[in-house]
């Protein structure tokens, strides 16, 4: 399988670390950048292939840094995923790495139809704590449902203490 796209749906069906290398190559990007970042997440993609709970705290996020195409890129596809799973990974791993490249996808999620998917930008916006990401939580504070408002004040007051 050398079809980029079918290599990408397949590493965000399966976490296959293999897909993914083979998505970088076939699409004319750096492997080896891949495979790098790909070691990075390895504390949460690794307990996810095994259906555990990823060790978010063993992120090295100074090893992403180093790679942010490729970080980017993989971040994404996992926040992208069908699998809930997968996708929470995704949203969580964008507000620990807080680049201000995720703002806009962290915001479309907080907009999303399914609540839990709401809930988990609302934290991973809070966890960025950037101007950017607080006024996309500002912008949540009228939301409609009232789980989503809770979230967003337990969100900003949570911020608040921790800068203070």
């Amino acid at each position: 399988m050398s079809d980029p796209g079918a290599l990408s749906r397949d590493f965000q069906e399966t976490a296959n670390l293999r897909s993914l290398i083979e998505f970088a190559r076939a699409s004319g990007r750096d492997a080896k950048g891949y495979e790098r970042v790909a070691d990075g997440l390895e504390p949460v993609l690794g307990p996810l292939r095994l259906g555990e709970h990823p060790r978010y705290g063993e992120v090295g996020t100074a090893e992403l840094e180093r790679e942010v195409g490729a970080t980017c890129d993989i971040v994404r596809f996992l926040a992208a995923s069908p699998k809930a799973d997968l996708r929470v990974a995704g949203l969580t791993l964008m507000g620990i790495l807080g680049w201000d490249e995720f703002i806009d996808d962290l915001s479309d999620a907080a907009r999303s139809p399914e609540q839990w998917e709401r809930l988990t930008a609302i934290d991973a916006l809070a966890r960025a704590g950037s101007a950017l990401s607080f006024g996309v939580l500002d912008a949540l504070r009228e939301h409609s449902d009232p789980e989503t408002r809770d979230a967003v004040a337990a969100a900003r007051r949570s911020a608040e203490r921790a800068q203070s």
